[in-house]
């Protein structure tokens, strides 16, 4: 059985503007772009997926985040509360913190995000081996090299900074079947 606690953002006192809720995800020609790009050079597209990806970030010390517990939590008594200090699923800044994430280890593992989408990103990180792409949506993401050496690095590398599950060749991404 799974559960997961789940933050009631409607009850937020705070109001946020949509530029400190706004968190970018790969557009469908871009998705399109990258596929056929692949398939274009005859390279294997794959797929990944990061776990409780909403639950990953730190939350900033300057956003005090206090939720009541859950009823029924056996560790929490009555009159107590949880100041966060990671994001929860139902934050109205969870999406923005979580591509903030995402996109900053990119960055640090030598990633830079092309000028048309924020979501496509791109990298050289071994001299004399292809280059590799990343489109991110949320907390999915494919790429491909051609080089089983750089994809290799990648997933050694994102694997040691977040929960990432890598699963192989895409099969399903964005509604379409590969």
């Amino acid at each position: 059985a799974k559960s997961r606690i789940v933050v009631l953002g409607n009850l937020e006192q705070r109001v946020w503007t949509k530029v400190d809720k706004y968190a970018p995800v790969i557009s469908s020609p871009s998705a399109r772009l990258l596929v056929s790009m692949a398939v274009e050079k005859g390279w294997t597209l794959k797929q990944g997926d990061c776990k409780n990806a909403f639950c990953q970030p730190w939350l900033p010390e300057s956003e005090i985040t206090i939720v009541r517990p859950p009823k029924g939590c056996p560790r929490s008594g009555d009159g107590v509360y949880w100041r966060l200090r990671k994001t929860l699923y139902g934050l109205s800044r969870s999406p923005k913190h979580w591509y903030d994430t995402f996109s900053g280890h990119l960055i640090d593992m030598g990633f830079t995000a092309t000028t048309q989408d924020p979501c496509v990103f791109r990298a050289e990180p071994i001299e004399g081996e292809p280059p590799i792409y990343v489109g991110m949506y949320v907390d999915d993401f494919v790429y491909y090299s051609k080089s089983d050496k750089v994809e290799k690095w990648f997933e050694q590398d994102l694997g040691t900074r977040l929960k990432v599950d890598f699963m192989g060749p895409v099969s399903w991404f964005l509604g379409c079947s590969y």
